[in-house]
């Protein structure tokens, strides 16, 4: 049993999927994948919960040439929604928009895991607590 379905990061907990694409023709391919790595996370993670137990929401980023998209993954126990962000996070075409990604990033990787998921699964899954 590992934490991570990535061979080399297996004890290290993923807090973030991505996929790269070319460009907008490969949008259902895209989702898919994305789809599929944040379940594969999650029944991975569901290993070390008691049953029952909902993994806290999940981000997924897309990126499409340029353009970076966000989503989240909600898992209600019995289905898992992905919610797609109303606009980009960001793209590498501009400087403003690189700016936008950067800040994106920072706050996924500092704020929202920190204050999110951090503590989620330190209850959830280290501790082995239902929420």
């Amino acid at each position: 049993r590992t934490i991570n379905q990535t061979h080399y990061l297996c004890y290290q907990p993923a807090l973030l999927s991505m996929e790269t694409k070319k460009g907008y023709n490969d949008e259902l391919d895209a989702n898919f994948k994305l789809a599929m790595w944040t379940t594969a996370w999650q029944v991975g993670i569901s290993w070390f919960t008691r049953q029952g137990t909902a993994c806290t929401p999940l981000p997924g980023v897309i990126v499409y040439g340029h353009v970076w998209e966000l989503q989240w993954a909600v898992d209600t126990v019995d289905t898992v929604y992905f919610i797609k962000h109303p606009e980009p996070i960001g793209n590498t075409a501009t400087v403003a928009g690189c700016y936008r990604l950067l800040a994106a990033i920072r706050y996924l990787v500092s704020v929202w895991s920190e204050e999110v998921f951090l503590p989620w699964f330190i209850e959830t899954v280290v501790r082995g607590e239902s929420n």
